[in-house]
């Protein structure tokens, strides 16, 4: 058996439900903290005010005008700056900077619009520091980081240079054929999956609000754009929807489909070299904008 077919038939056997949340957010967090950590790098805890944290990583190499924000995913209701560790990590090694792992509130303590208005809060933290700024995010974190985007940019907040979407789960109305055309093809994620955790993080809130749904929004004003999205994902719509709306709206757009990858298979990386080839891709993506930052 490959790695590959390894790795789909584990997360088959996971994905059922949403099962017991305490222990889907500890299994997430042990994903991450399992992995051992590159040598020279560091972490610290850090607070970015109104009771926001964040771990913040750096390495040998980093450069201080360099700043990556990284909003995880987890459908709303669980993820961590613990559980995506690993690619933030990556994200250091690749572009030479310091990377801000953000710990937004999640659902259903904290409902909708609580994680759109901490990113947008990690936003302005990452701007008030000065230098140049990127933001990655990737599933529910890349639809957190447009809502984030849209309340930072209608507020005068200076935006990235550029944003980065891992397989962005960015309609929360899930009328995407992709839903139900993908679904035997997708080994992690489930419509009735995702219709729960809708549910928890909307709390009665209509799925059509553009905080919620950034697909559905204004988006004049996106800075550059990265979209990676694997071809057996059933949010396969989203994503090209997503590049389709941005360039509606004047963006630059790229987007990089993976043939026979899986809902953000980036989190497997060391283990499947299609993930370290993407985590290069972004790498390169974000390199280019960061080109002229040289301290």
């Amino acid at each position: 058996m490959s790695a590959l077919e390894a790795i789909r038939d584990q997360l088959r056997s996971r994905r059922a439900g949403l099962g017991d949340l305490i222990q889907r957010r500890q299994s997430m967090d042990d994903f991450g903290a399992s992995r051992p950590e590159p040598a020279g790098s560091s972490r610290a805890s850090i607070d970015l005010g109104n009771g926001l944290t964040a771990d913040r990583l750096t390495g040998p190499g980093s450069r201080t005008a360099r700043k990556i924000l990284y909003v995880h995913g987890g459908a709303y209701i669980s993820g961590s700056a613990t559980s995506h560790r690993p690619m933030g990590h990556a994200l250091v090694a690749g572009t030479q900077s310091i990377v801000t792992m953000l710990n937004y509130r999640l659902a259903p303590e904290h409902p909708f619009p609580a994680a759109a208005q901490d990113v947008a809060t990690g936003f302005e933290a990452m701007a008030a520091e000065g230098g140049a700024y990127i933001v990655v995010g990737d599933s529910a974190g890349a639809g957190a980081a447009l809502a984030g985007f849209i309340l930072a940019r209608d507020s005068g907040i200076p935006l990235p240079r550029a944003i980065v979407c891992i397989s962005p789960w960015v309609d929360l109305t899930l009328a995407h054929d992709s839903h139900v055309r993908r679904a035997d093809s997708d080994p992690m994620l489930t419509l009735d999956g995702l219709k729960c955790a809708a549910e928890l993080y909307l709390s009665g809130t209509a799925a059509t609000h553009p905080l919620a749904s950034p697909l559905l929004a204004d988006l004049s004003g996106l800075p550059p754009l990265l979209i990676q999205v694997g071809t057996d994902e059933i949010l396969f719509d989203d994503a090209t929807a997503l590049a389709g709306r941005a360039r509606s709206f004047g963006g630059p757009v790229r987007i990089s489909t993976w043939d026979g990858m899986f809902h953000v298979w980036h989190a497997f990386l060391g283990m499947l070299p299609e993930a370290d080839r993407a985590i290069l891709e972004i790498c390169d993506f974000i390199n280019d904008h960061f080109r002229d930052i040289q301290s």
